[in-house]
């Protein structure tokens, strides 16, 4: 009987153990089992779908939605990699990344990041340990290190980093030259007499006391004194001509318009009183004009 009681209570002994086991293992399994990340839109750019991360349509690779957050300037971590918009930066110290005053400019302590439009990517200035000058931001895009001025984290060679200095958020100058937040020297304009005349979106115009620019490239024969910027910013007139200005820094001059008789209508379709219309600075007829609204 007694042999018989000491088999029983080993037995349950042996029961309560493995339970105790299975439950163990239960709890391990669903403690290594990774979080479900419900989906979700972040914000207007990023969004997670089926525990993937998404910079619009492009998934962000091997980020952990779970720890996924975003730094600023359209920088983002996980805690592990780090991406400007769906470009991963590469040896990037995830622990140590921070978006700098508002821009497109991040540093991890060792270097600085900065995407480098319209090429893509991002590209880096690395930070000297050993020197106590700062890395200082001075426009949008332009910053001063070691007496060298980057736009992004390209230098600009030929910069006077004693006299450079941004004059609007898309242009910058020096003793010498004109800069564009494109990285370009605006050639054959005078830096003494340059005026910033109109900024809005991509559109950006400047003058000197006899030429007038669309971003770098200059619109022959237009009048500085009486430039004028229509609507959003494609059509433009002097005293003299109507031009049209676009994404490609192309200028056409409208033939045989005058600007009292001119409408910007939607982008990027004008009309004069004659009943001409004109898509992209190129005439067509009213019936494709008609026709696109219609679609619309």
């Amino acid at each position: 009987m007694k042999k018989s009681i000491i088999i029983a209570t080993t037995l349950f002994t042996i029961l309560i153990m493995s339970g105790c086991s299975l439950n163990d293992s239960k709890n391990k399994a669903e403690e290594q089992k990774p979080a479900i990340i419900q989906d979700k839109q972040i914000n207007k750019d990023y969004s997670i779908k089926n525990q993937n991360v998404y910079y619009h349509e492009y998934i962000l690779e091997g980020v952990n939605a779970e720890n996924f957050r975003i730094v600023g300037g359209n920088y983002v971590t996980d805690g592990n990699l780090v991406f400007h918009r769906n470009n991963i930066i590469k040896d990037a110290n995830a622990n140590n990344i921070s978006a700098l005053e508002g821009t497109e400019f991040a540093t991890d302590g060792s270097f600085v990041y900065h995407p480098q439009y319209p090429d893509g990517g991002v590209a880096s200035i690395e930070l000297d340990s050993d020197s106590e000058e700062e890395f200082q931001i001075i426009g949008r895009v332009f910053a001063k290190y070691k007496d060298t001025i980057y736009c992004g984290a390209w230098p600009l060679e030929e910069s006077d980093a004693e006299t450079f200095q941004t004059i609007s958020q898309f242009y910058a100058k020096d003793s010498s030259n004109i800069y564009t937040a494109t990285c370009n020297i605006v050639n054959n304009i005078d830096p003494s007499t340059a005026e910033v005349i109109s900024e809005s979106g991509q559109f950006a115009y400047i003058k000197d006391k006899n030429k007038v620019f669309y971003l770098d490239n200059q619109i022959e024969g237009a009048n500085p004194e009486y430039f004028v910027v229509l609507g959003e910013g494609y059509y433009v007139a002097d005293d003299s001509n109507i031009y049209y200005s676009d994404q490609e820094h192309t200028n056409i001059k409208l033939e045989n318009t005058d600007l009292n008789e001119f409408e910007v209508l939607n982008t990027p379709y004008a009309r004069d009183i004659s009943g001409d219309y004109y898509k992209a600075g190129v005439k067509i007829s009213e019936k494709d004009y008609n026709n696109h609204i219609n679609k619309q």
